[in-house]
């Protein structure tokens, strides 16, 4: 009977000889720790390695002025946080990306410093994305992690190829109507208006 017992413990795996083995000594098997990682804002991560065609967009003036300055070349907004797991985990793809695609304009929008902006743009997970194109306007909208960097490199392929257009490469975006009344408000009237945070 004793060699049936031994049998059917080597069968078993080893989380299962962990809960026995602490069972024949009379004590609990000890738990395994699992922590998640902390993403730490001291290493500055999405300052690194962009590449020319790469803009950080500093508030919604700005994002506008880029908009209209290269409204003859697809532009690609990347939303992210410094704070946020899968921007970080993406970030060095979308380097990649920059330099595979030197004709597309990459603008990166920190979350934690836009929130009017970000809000206005729809955003309501990170790390998100909205392709623009001259007077075609917003051409592809969507989030996408490190999991779906096909995905985002399906995109550039479609809404990167040279274009012609009859129309005046003056961009008029539908969805960014209400960013110059954004930009005209007082520090008061942005702070009453700030939405609320974004989950990662």
């Amino acid at each position: 009977m004793r060699a049936g017992v031994a049998s059917t413990r080597s069968a078993r795996t080893t989380t299962g000889r962990a809960f026995e083995r602490a069972r024949d000594a009379g004590g609990r098997p000890r738990a395994r720790v699992v922590r998640r990682a902390r993403i730490s804002t001291k290493d500055p991560w999405w300052e690194k390695g962009g590449e020319e065609n790469m803009v950080e967009c500093v508030d919604t003036g700005a994002f506008l002025n880029l908009l209209n300055v290269h409204s003859d070349k697809l532009i690609v907004v990347d939303v992210y946080a410094r704070w946020c797991g899968a921007c970080r985990a993406l970030y060095p793809k979308l380097c990649k990306l920059a330099r595979e695609y030197p004709e597309v304009v990459f603008v990166k929008v920190n979350f934690d410093d836009n929130k009017l902006l970000c809000k206005s743009l729809g955003v309501k997970v990170l790390p998100y994305f909205k392709f623009y194109r001259g007077s075609d306007g917003c051409v592809a909208a969507f989030s996408a992690s490190i999991a779906k960097i096909k995905l985002l490199r399906a995109a550039l392929d479609e809404h990167s190829s040279e274009r012609c257009s009859l129309i005046e490469g003056k961009v008029e975006y539908n969805d960014l109507d209400d960013l110059a009344e954004l930009e005209a408000m007082s520090p008061e009237e942005r702070a009453a208006a700030e939405p609320s945070s974004v989950s990662s």
